[in-house]
């Protein structure tokens, strides 16, 4: 809620006004993620505000779950319909275009077919806002052709070293290693 109430202003949002948006988001932009990351499926997200928070329970096939009861892939795509509709929302209200939008581990608890649903978003994003940069692990993941360009990171000590499109030979084992142990 904090997040929220610095995104739109010094004056922060009143209450009426962050109900008003937080309806919004349960009626237009968040369903419209959800669509994308549960397709072929009945899913909305329930968003109530409680205790200075947003609280959302999943709702399929009629019944909801409340956000506690959901599994980790359940919890991330649903953080993530919240999370691209409240983005979406905060241009609406502020009038403010973003051009860049950077996404840290999204495909950490997804299993195959939601990181197929997740890169359908981020490439829908990219058209729309312009630069997607993504953070992560997965070398499956980004080898994937919706990328224009793949940067590696590899620290060593105190030191961190990026390279574009794939990694010198040298790391090939340390990649190997981290693979075998996902």
């Amino acid at each position: 809620m904090q997040a929220l109430t610095q995104a739109f202003g010094p004056k922060g949002l009143k209450r009426d006004r962050f109900a008003a948006i937080l309806r919004d988001a349960t009626e237009q932009t968040v369903p419209y993620y959800t669509g994308l990351l549960w397709p072929q499926r009945s899913t909305t997200l329930e968003l109530t505000e409680a205790d200075n928070a947003i609280k959302f329970a999943l709702r399929q096939r009629g019944l909801a779950k409340r956000s506690h009861l959901l599994s980790g892939g359940e919890r991330n795509k649903a953080g993530l319909a919240l999370l691209f509709g409240m983005r979406d929302l905060k241009e609406k209200y502020t009038g403010l275009q973003t051009n860049c939008l950077i996404v840290d581990e999204p495909f950490g608890n997804l299993d195959a077919y939601g990181t197929t649903c997740l890169l359908q978003v981020l490439r829908d994003l990219q058209d729309r806002v312009g630069t997607v940069l993504v953070i992560g692990n997965q070398r499956d993941v980004f080898t994937n052709s919706i990328w224009d360009q793949v940067w590696w990171a590899v620290r060593e000590g105190n030191t961190a070293r990026l390279y574009r499109d794939g990694l010198p030979e040298q790391y090939q084992p340390l990649v190997d290693r981290y693979e075998q142990h996902d």
